[in-house]
């Protein structure tokens, strides 16, 4: 059985330009919850018809609850919320993935590639591991490989 995890953010989701639009407590996040939705959802297919049999959505923004559980494919699973885990955005992950895709990934906390640019959170100036700044996809990454699963894709912002 191939399985394949997915951690899903909010900030590199299409079309997101603005912090308002990322808050459950704003009228715009609706939206881009949606957006963000719709992108996995899409991943999900995309690893069906590659031969993905099993697939593991952890929502990982914020509350993480911003996906809508409802609408998406049936054999996806998803872990919302957050249990204080030390793998954080990529908790549910381990040895037994044959690959993760991260999707919604965005630019590092003092890089200029996109107008929410932040390494886990907004008071993190810069994060630097061996000398380079490190992005969340950088540290989701890095976590991956210690487990031995590769990155099979990455969406976002350009940066």
């Amino acid at each position: 059985m191939k399985k394949l995890f997915i951690s899903a953010d909010i900030e590199g989701t299409c079309g997101i330009t603005s912090w308002d639009e990322t808050q459950k407590n704003h009228p715009d996040w609706r939206y881009f919850a949606d957006q963000m939705t719709r992108e996995v959802a899409a991943a999900c297919e995309g690893a069906k018809e590659g031969g993905i049999d099993q697939i593991l959505v952890k929502d990982a923004h914020d509350s993480a609850r911003n996906i809508d559980p409802s609408k998406l494919p049936v054999y996806a699973g998803i872990i919302r919320g957050w249990a204080g885990n030390p793998l954080s955005m990529m908790f549910g992950l381990d040895e037994s993935y044959h690959g993760a895709v991260l999707t919604g990934s965005h630019s590092a906390a003092s890089w200029n590639g996109n107008p929410l640019a932040h390494t886990m959170n907004t008071q993190v100036i810069q994060l630097t591991i061996n000398g380079e700044a490190a992005s969340e996809m950088m540290l989701n990454s890095l976590t991956a490989a210690s487990m031995g699963v590769p990155i099979f894709a990455v969406t976002g912002d350009k940066q």
